[in-house]
């Protein structure tokens, strides 16, 4: 409070305000706006008023002299009036939470009067024996008792909170009266000094005689009572009480403020790790709470954005946190480690900060080559632009593709609806047909595309179902989609804990929520051999229906990308503009130095986020590729320090260029510890005592030749098939079960068909589920990733062990060979031939004996 002097007023802006201890106001005013509020131990804010200086006391009567010869004692001083007590101060408390909140501005208490003066005492006559008494003197009067001084009014407190934990407590009362002075003493009358001749003056025989005694005097006034204060304490509703913080002068720029801490806290949440697993939500907080508070749509705009990443599980880099990727940990790590050289920036972080000389000509030629360095980063910004504008175009084509076999696959399913409705299918203790489910699931496939069945992007597995698809539903269907439904939310809402959201937000009466990959698994299971074909078709359709909500889900990703790089552009562009200003300035300030060596940082912030770019690179290969959490290697804040520190630099505060260059260094060096990733990746390929894996390597060998499969090829020049991990006795065998089944090459043949070339270009396509058995735990492991595919030249003679090589895609070298490297073998195939393919090389499938497909993979034991 130094710089507020008593009168003045303080005024407190933050996220949170705790009061620990009674903290004395000292006669300033006090103002507080923030989120939560809280006050322990039963801590108060005195704002209380002073108490008025009593008055002083009269000045006592002076006695009466023997010379001249009457002289009466003289009346004494009044007292004086006590002063009056001041006001108690005025505090304003906003806050969205309050609790604990003690306030006591009561106003001073008036100052008592002072006590009249005691008159003087008459002067002393002498009289000879014999000698006639006459002209005795009288006592002075008392004085008059002073007025007692008025209390201070008390002061005015403001409370104002959308939830109170706990009642304020305020005392506002006015300060209590002064009490009045007290009169004077009466005076005595003079005395008579009898003398005998013989005696000498100075020993007289004396007797107390004289005139009369003067007044006692008169009490003073008390004074007045203080005025009671004011205290008003409201409870407007959430939205009256933002709107009313947003038409605050200071409010822009706490908006700014309350957005720049989101960023920090948004940045510096690692998932497990135990001390930053908190901040997700302290940056949700931060970002609805400038979002509330900035009028600007503009910068509004920022803040939503970055609710939006979150909410759809992506990571400060605007990539989804379970990002898809063919898994080549070797190439993204020698990038990271390749990029050293910016370490160096890094390191002379602390030179850059020593911009303490006022050489204009060395300060306009750092700056002017920053410029240059912003266009640079200005130009790699809107060639990303441009990159995501293509990528929403092809997401776009991908999903009208997927509709379009979604179509397929319902025209099918009405086709065989009759014969479906004739097969008997049962779930647990419910008993339905094939029909039912298929009704169920062509109404999941009818209301994704319309967002009548909507992913969960914080639990990617779980979908919400709305009243259309669910309430419609058989039985038997509804307890399929039941099924695992205590664990579904269960997970849904520990994942939507973790960002501070409830659950119910996203539900309503008529919604449910269920996890569709269970709802598939349980389709899988309720195939019989008598039903396996139409339950295949069934299956397709939910398998279509996921693979829509992931691609609906990546085109969201996808525009908040390009929404991100637009407002990166924005930023260069401003962060430039300021270079070029301060390339031309003359008037070099130590204030201008501060601000300027943070700018310098801010510009390297970009370089930073490209190698944070191939760290997330490297740990999603991991992931991928050993199905192990690598999430804890990885930091976003790296180059960041807490915004206050800037700011307490900025402003000439405590800390000093020295001390936030070491800070921004010690940032810097968490960039990555590749160790701990390289040991995980390594121990993958490891044939050790602890580790007994080898890598093998087999082809699974698939055949379709059913007359039915190859009629409908002929005709739709497609093949839909899946490859079921937990069900191939290769595989899975009683005995010994293959885990880590990566793709590593693939081969196609369609026997008997003819071309003009003899070869056949197909496109296989893996879709967006792939699942392998994991050797940790044994279990069979589907991971929901983009789907991708691979152009392939097909023969028209069968397949033999030449005709590709496994060893074309090591494992401990970057993919070679195949798209579909390192997706597990399990999954959902469709196997299409374009129909260019057909008109340019004269293809021909009348004679097509069967279809092969090789999956050549890797694996252990």
């Amino acid at each position: 409070m130094a710089g507020v002097a008593p009168g003045g007023t303080l005024q407190l802006i933050a996220r949170e305000v705790r009061l620990t201890e009674n903290h004395d106001l000292g006669g300033r005013n006090l103002e507080i706006f923030a989120s939560v509020f809280t006050a322990s131990n039963g801590a108060a804010f005195i704002g209380q008023g002073v108490a008025g200086a009593a008055g002083s006391n009269g000045v006592a009567g002076a006695n009466g002299r023997r010379f001249p010869e009457k002289e009466d004692g003289s009346d004494g001083g009044p007292g004086g009036s006590g002063g009056d007590g001041t006001d108690g101060t005025a505090v304003t408390v906003v806050s969205e939470v309050v609790e604990g909140l003690n306030v006591d501005v009561q106003g001073g208490k008036g100052g008592a009067g002072g006590a009249g003066g005691a008159g003087g005492v008459g002067a002393p006559r002498v009289y000879e024996l014999g000698e006639p008494i006459v002209d005795l003197t009288n006592g002075g009067n008392g004085g008059a008792g002073g007025n007692g001084g008025a209390g201070g009014n008390g002061g005015t407190v403001t409370v104002t909170g959308v939830r109170y934990i706990t009642g304020p407590i305020v005392n506002v009362s006015g300060g209590g009266s002064g009490e009045q002075g007290v009169g004077g003493d009466t005076g005595l009358a003079g005395y008579i000094e009898w003398r005998e001749p013989e005696f000498p003056l100075e020993n007289p025989m004396w007797e107390e005689f004289g005139g009369d005694p003067g007044r006692e005097g008169a009490p003073g006034l008390p004074g007045a009572k203080g005025a009671a204060g004011v205290g008003v304490i409201t409870e407007p509703s959430y939205d009256e009480f933002w709107s009313s913080l947003a038409s605050q002068p200071f409010a822009a720029k706490w908006a700014a403020y309350r957005h720049t801490m989101g960023e920090f806290f948004f940045r510096s949440y690692t998932p497990g790790v135990a001390d930053r697993e908190g901040y997700i939500g302290r940056a949700v907080d931060e970002f609805k709470a400038a979002i509330r508070l900035e009028r600007d749509p503009q910068q509004q705009a920022k803040s939503i954005l970055r609710l939006e990443q979150i909410w759809n599980n992506l990571n400060p880099l605007g990539l989804p946190r379970d990002f898809d990727l063919i898994p080549d940990f070797s190439t993204y790590m020698d990038r990271l480690t390749n990029f050293g050289n910016l370490l160096n920036t890094f390191t002379s972080i602390g030179n850059t900060f020593s911009l303490t000389s006022t050489q204009v000509d060395a300060f306009q030629a750092l700056f002017k080559g920053q410029v240059m360095e912003a266009d640079s980063r200005i130009g790699e910004a809107k060639a990303q632009l441009e990159i995501s504008v293509v990528r929403e175009q092809q997401l776009v084509e991908a999903l009208v593709e997927v509709e379009r076999m979604m179509a397929d696959v319902g025209r099918r399913i009405e086709k065989a609806k009759e014969e479906m409705k004739a097969k008997p299918l049962s779930f647990g203790s419910v008993v339905g047909n094939v029909g039912q489910l298929a009704v169920a699931v062509g109404a999941l496939m009818a209301a994704a595309p319309t967002g009548g069945a909507s992913l969960l992007a914080l639990a990617p597995n779980v979908i919400n179902l709305g009243q259309t698809v669910y309430q419609n539903a058989e039985p038997l269907a509804k307890a399929i989609f039941d099924d695992g439904e205590e664990e579904t939310l269960t997970k849904v809402k520990g994942e939507f804990a973790k960002v501070k959201g409830n659950v119910e937000d996203i539900m309503t009466t008529s919604d449910k929520i269920t996890d569709l990959l269970n709802v598939i698994n349980n389709i899988k299971r309720a195939k019989k051999p008598d039903n396996s074909k139409l339950m295949d078709l069934v299956q397709k359709g939910a398998e279509l229906t996921y693979e829509h909500l992931l691609k609906t889900q990546e085109m969201k990703t996808a525009k908040m990308q390009t929404r991100a790089l637009g407002e990166a552009v924005v930023s260069e562009e401003a962060l430039q503009a300021y270079y070029a200003a301060e390339a031309v300035r003359t008037d070099i300030q130590q204030q201008i130095l501060r601000s300027a060596g943070l700018a310098l940082i801010r510009g390297a912030f970009a370089r930073v986020d490209i190698l944070l770019e191939f760290a997330f690179c490297a740990q999603r290969s991991v992931e991928i590729y050993c199905l192990q959490d690598q999430r804890q290697h990885v930091y976003y804040d790296i180059g960041r320090v807490h915004p206050d520190l800037e700011a307490d630099y900025a402003w000439g505060g405590d800390i000093t260029r020295e001390q936030l260059a070491a800070k921004y260094q010690a940032s810097f060096s968490r960039l990555l510890n590749p160790f701990d990733m390289w040991e995980t990746y390594q121990k993958y390929f490891k044939n050790t005592s602890s580790n007994p894996n080898l890598i093998l390597k087999d082809i699974r060998r698939l055949t379709f030749n059913d007359a039915e499969i190859l009629d409908i090829f002929r005709s739709t020049h497609q093949l839909s098939f899946e490859f079921d991990v937990r069900d191939d006795k290769v595989l899975s065998p009683p005995s010994k079960m293959r885990y880590r089944t990566k793709i590593q090459a693939i081969g196609i043949a369609f026997v008997g068909a003819t071309s003009a070339s003899s070869i056949v270009s197909c496109r296989l396509e893996h879709g967006a589920l792939y699942s392998e058995r994991s050797i940790v735990d044994r279990e069979v492991h589907v991971t929901p990733l983009r789907t991708r595919y691979e152009i392939i030249t097909a023969q028209t003679t069968p397949l033999k062990i030449g005709d590709f090589d496994l060893d074309s895609a090591p494992p401990l070298e970057r993919p070679q060979s195949s798209p579909l490297w390192g997706m597990g073998i399990g999954g959902q195939y469709t196997l299409t031939v374009p129909s260019g393919e057909m008109e340019e090389h004269r293809i021909k499938f009348d004679e097509l004996m069967e279809v092969q497909v090789w999956l050549g993979y890797q694996f252990v034991e």
